[in-house]
């Protein structure tokens, strides 16, 4: 889902998890972008998210003349692995899946998004287009 932030489906979101108004890149965001994923780890080693390993392994752009898009991480859940709500951390053993929800901030207006997920192999992608158009 794609809120305007101002909106109060996306200040419920935010009040709920306790997420701040703001990112590391983003200070005046414009969209909250809430995501439902699943993390499925498809390798014979661990995957995770933790302090010790907070390297990307998935990224969201937007079409724009210089937005930026920041993930936010819920401070609601810090501590918490494998929450299924929100995540902070979570890690994953050799076939162990996770389904949750990820939100980001941007900044501008777009015309698609674009998921692409990092792997061994390089990398995919998923167009997704705006329905305004």
């Amino acid at each position: 889902m794609i809120y305007d932030f101002k909106s109060k489906d996306a200040q419920n979101l935010v009040k709920q998890f306790k997420y701040d108004s703001f990112g590391g890149m983003v200070s005046n965001p414009k969209h909250f972008i809430w995501t439902k994923i699943t993390i499925k780890n498809n390798s014979n080693k661990i995957v995770k998210r933790s302090l010790n390993d907070q390297k990307e392994k998935w990224s969201l752009t937007l079409s724009s003349s210089g937005g930026r898009i920041d993930a936010i991480w819920p401070k609601a859940n810090v501590g918490k692995l494998n929450n299924k709500d929100a995540f902070y951390y979570y890690s994953l053993k050799p076939g162990e899946q996770l389904t949750t929800y990820q939100a980001f901030l941007y900044d501008q207006n777009f015309k698609y998004l674009v998921i692409r997920l990092f792997h061994e192999g390089g990398f995919d992608e998923k167009f997704v287009v705006n329905s305004q158009e």
